[in-house]
């Protein structure tokens, strides 16, 4: 009966053990930023998990998420940068307002969707490469009225344009096809200081006749 009590008691401090040191190992491993946002973050439901944080060249935080199973529901990708940016920025106060804050959503095969505030965040870029073929203007649009440049290549269904009217301010706009005179046209209508840009870098531009 003794052994057994003994045995017992053996386990069970090697198991404490174990638990303290995973938790001494977390904290030595992870920054205090880290642990915030991954604190915040178990209120951002779905499939994303928090990959890392850190800040890039002095003037940009950059928070960064994985998901295996490639999952590009804007909604939920909105509701995530939606929530954690007030806190990352009550987090940092006004030393950083200057900083902008870069959300970066990445999956296998370089698939990836980065949504950038900037200008102490009235400015906002979303830059999509390589992401599931599901993934069209419209679903971007919706959940991101707000956007001022939109950097898309040809993984992103860009068909129809009429959801551009729900945008505020578009400012730029690059896609993976090249863009008809008559989609210029209807762009420039809404947003009419708006710049072109095709994906291979050549500019289009519009010219007065």
């Amino acid at each position: 009966m003794k052994y057994k009590l003994k045995k017992r008691y053996i386990v069970l401090i090697c198991l404490l053990v174990v638990c303290i040191g995973r938790i001494i190992f977390y904290y030595a491993t992870t920054s205090p930023f880290y642990r915030f946002v991954k604190t915040n973050v178990k209120n951002c439901k779905g499939e994303w998990k928090l990959e890392s944080t850190s800040i890039v060249f002095d003037n940009h935080i950059v928070v960064s998420f994985f998901n295996k199973k490639s999952d590009w529901n804007m909604r939920k990708i909105a509701f995530i940068c939606k929530e954690l940016l007030p806190e990352i920025r009550g987090y940092y106060g006004s030393d950083y307002d200057g900083y902008d804050i870069d959300f970066h959503f990445e999956s296998y095969a370089g698939k990836r969707l980065a949504v950038q505030y900037s200008d102490g965040d009235k400015f906002l870029t979303i830059t999509a490469n390589r992401l599931s073929r599901g993934v069209c203007l419209e679903n971007i649009v919706m959940n991101f009225p707000e956007v001022n440049s939109l950097q898309l290549d040809d993984s992103v269904r860009c068909k129809y344009l009429d959801c551009l009217k729900d945008v505020k301010d578009l400012k730029y706009i690059e896609i993976g096809n090249p863009f008809s005179e008559e989609k210029q046209d209807y762009i420039l209508t809404l947003f009419p200081d708006c710049k072109f840009k095709e994906e291979d870098n050549s500019n289009i531009g519009r010219t007065e006749k």
